[in-house]
């Protein structure tokens, strides 16, 4: 792992994602490289040509920068982490992402963090701190092996199954993030049955544009039947089986919201569309 420390030049950028006003990455690259990730679509990581997940950058003046930002700007809501891990293992070293969080603490800023990082424990005390700050625990697969599958590097089911309970013992709002979401590979109601307690759910449909579909294919033709990958590829490639899966899927998570009593959302590319800021929960 290449851990490269720099200074960037901004560290609040502005955003149309509807849960946020504002984001903040403390980090370029993640050491976790998952197969599906979208950061790989990023132009300034194309352009180093380094293989994923084999480098981290450490934005080492992200505090220095926030101080002086937010002098600046009329902020709401930052979430942390749209594009990174902002609690990948360097984090221990640096704790760019705690400094951040006691910073926006301190200006009565909101903050939302999207992780699937047990190292996210360390902070619970501080976020609940402020009543406002709001936690996407992504928790995307049924069982172990399949993760491993897609995701060798990072924290285990188990230990985020622990780290959700303890979220919900300190009272932080909590969504449930199932995201990149596959057709066929993954039980939704499973997963809501056994996080229990829930208010908040969000299912993001994986995106083969932006998400290394080449690799994720050959997983898929490796590791699962036959008929499993022709009816995830087909809903991939097929306008028409892509739209039926979205209406079965989304007629599927009414009934689940009405069952259990929480909020569910969808979050989905149009057919063959890049994800765009502007794309609402549905």
């Amino acid at each position: 792992m290449k851990v490269n420390i720099i200074k960037t030049e901004r560290i609040l950028s502005p955003t149309q994602i509807p849960i946020a006003d504002f984001t903040i990455n403390p980090y370029r690259g993640c050491p976790f490289g998952c197969i599906y990730c979208y950061a790989q679509v990023n132009k300034t990581i194309k352009r180093r040509n380094e293989k994923w997940g084999t480098f981290i950058d450490v934005k080492i003046n992200a505090l220095e920068l926030l101080k002086k930002e937010l002098k600046n700007k009329n902020i709401k809501r930052v979430l942390l982490g749209s594009t990174v891990e902002c609690y990948p293992p360097q984090e221990k070293k640096f704790c760019l992402t705690q400094k951040i969080i006691e910073l926006l603490n301190q200006h009565n800023i909101a903050v939302t963090i999207l992780t699937k990082s047990f190292l996210l424990r360390r902070d619970l005390d501080l976020i609940a701190k402020f009543k406002n700050n709001k936690i996407f625990l992504t928790i995307n697969f049924n069982d172990e092996k399949t993760k491993k599958l897609f995701e060798a590097k990072t924290s285990s089911l188990i230990s985020r199954w622990s780290l959700l309970r303890q979220i919900q013992k300190r009272k932080i709002p909590l969504c449930l993030y199932i995201a990149p979401y596959f057709p066929n590979l993954q039980d939704i109601e499973i997963l809501i049955k056994v996080a229990k307690n829930l208010e908040e759910v969000a299912v993001e449909i994986y995106n083969p544009l932006m998400g290394n579909w080449n690799a994720v294919k050959n997983i898929l033709k490796t590791n699962f039947s036959p008929e499993t990958f022709e009816r995830i590829n087909k809903i991939f490639s097929d306008e028409i089986t892509y739209k039926e899966f979205l209406r079965s899927l989304s007629e599927e998570l009414d009934k689940l919201s009405k069952i259990y009593n929480y909020k569910i959302s969808l979050v989905a590319p149009g057919f063959n569309s890049f994800y765009t800021n502007r794309m609402p929960y549905l």
